[in-house]
């Protein structure tokens, strides 16, 4: 009777010790930094909010980050269109946000320049639960509050980083995203997290 329940109190104890809870990262944004560590993060209404999709065998390995640069001509390296997805699932809460070029890989782009806000030239948008079929939450609002600059756009290295702030509207709700901050390479880029 013993040994049973020594053996019943060791499986107890593995199951526990095995169930770790999802580790998401969510308790602090990533630093604001220029050295192309390949971050993102942003608070929307006033939630901390951090891309994180846990791999497994069948989850596309690009789900929680995805990054594209297109070059405008090949003997340049600017113009440049640029391209990022992000998701966040965790439970049953599935999040994304995307900003791009207006005109994605296409000629006239509006030129990425370091210092600058260049918010009217991209398409952003979010998706929550509440309208994850629908085309979401956008930059529909033209307030001279909405920001997007890019703070480091270096071609040597090969890096961009940036900051931004804005609204974003899907009549008549509307989303409140501060503190964002983002530092990729400029090279194609995905992951999802092994935790």
């Amino acid at each position: 009777m013993k040994t049973k329940l020594m053996l019943l109190a060791l499986i107890f104890f593995i199951t526990i010790v095995s169930c770790k809870k999802e580790n998401t990262n969510s308790d602090s944004l990533p630093p604001i930094t220029e050295t192309g560590v390949n971050t993102f993060g942003c608070k929307i209404n006033g939630k901390i909010w951090l891309p994180y999709y846990k791999c497994d065998y069948f989850t596309n390995p690009c789900a929680e980050i995805e990054t594209h640069y297109i070059h405008q001509n090949i003997a340049y390296f600017l113009p440049l269109s640029f391209g990022l997805g992000t998701e966040r699932k965790v439970g049953s809460s599935h999040t994304t946000f995307s900003i791009n070029n207006l005109h994605f890989g296409q000629p006239f782009v509006t030129t990425l320049i370091q210092g600058k806000n260049i918010f009217d030239s991209l398409l952003i948008s979010y998706n929550d639960e509440k309208n994850y079929q629908s085309f979401g939450y956008q930059n529909q609002s033209k307030d001279s509050k909405n920001n997007f600059t890019i703070n480091k756009l270096d071609t040597i290295n090969k890096i961009i980083s940036g900051t931004f702030s804005f609204i974003l509207r899907n009549y008549p709700d509307s989303v409140l995203v501060t503190d964002g901050r983002f530092d990729f390479k400029i090279q194609d880029f995905c992951k999802c997290s092994k935790q």
